[in-house]
């Protein structure tokens, strides 16, 4: 009886273990094909997320506000995330957007502009080489009709995977869409010398990706956390479209 019961035993205890080899060997080949799909880059990635302080009368600016909500290091992907709020002034912006580049030399720069739209976030694909709007800066200075640089091209486009981020992103539950312009004020400017650095200055810099996102201006706290959540999944997909690509 004693040597039936420990047969048994022996048989339940081999049956566990031929179960338990073939569940890990699952999920090892399964984490395997995840790793080959997505590529064997295992390049570290510094991302520069910029945004703006309050303008004019406003308190607040949902673009500093979300940035308290980003990580540090990104939880899915090889990547650091460092931010820097830059002044809503035109000649300054532009300097201190050029200073964090050459401090933090990183390979993907998203500038955050605030506005109110019907979305989240929109991400804007072209910057346009011209000063349009007639509103003042915090430093009380207006340039209208002035061009961002000086013999510069009419107009830039962004270097993001647009639409492939934005078919992620709405799979995810985001709302997300395209414009082809970033408006005319501070956000166009300095989307604008961003570009013309990344396209005409190679040797200065290692970016991989670069361009502007508007966010739907928002003081709720948890929209604005969604909005930060949005930013983030929008970084990861783009590097998923740089190694896979």
């Amino acid at each position: 009886m004693k040597l039936n019961k420990l047969t048994r035993v022996i048989a339940i205890l081999g049956l566990i273990y031929l179960l338990t080899g073939v569940r890990v060997t699952n999920i090892y080949a399964q984490n395997w094909y995840t790793s080959a799909r997505i590529g064997e880059d295992t390049q570290h990635y510094t991302v520069l997320v910029t945004a703006f302080e309050p303008f004019g009368s406003k308190d607040t600016n949902v673009t500093e506000d979300l940035l308290a909500y980003l990580p540090k290091e990104s939880p899915t992907q090889q990547a650091t995330i460092i931010t820097e709020v830059l002044p809503v002034a035109y000649e300054e912006s532009g300097a201190l957007l050029r200073e964090a580049r050459q401090e933090h030399q990183p390979d993907i720069v998203i500038s955050l502009g605030e506005s109110s739209f019907n979305g989240e976030l929109r991400i804007d694909t072209l910057a346009a080489n011209q000063i349009r709007s007639t509103m003042k800066d915090n430093k009380g200075r207006s340039y209208k009709g002035r061009s961002t640089v000086l013999g510069g091209t009419e107009t830039l486009p962004n270097l993001l995977a647009s639409d492939e981020l934005v078919n992620d992103l709405t799979s995810q539950g985001f709302n997300v869409f395209i414009k082809d312009t970033a408006t005319t004020y501070v956000c166009n400017h300095l989307f604008y010398h961003l570009m013309d650095e990344v396209y005409h200055y190679p040797e200065r810099h290692q970016i991989k990706a670069a361009g502007f996102v508007h966010v739907d201006r928002t003081t709720h706290p948890l929209e604005i956390e969604q909005r930060a959540e949005g930013v983030m999944a929008l970084i990861d997909s783009q590097i998923n479209e740089i190694i896979t690509n």
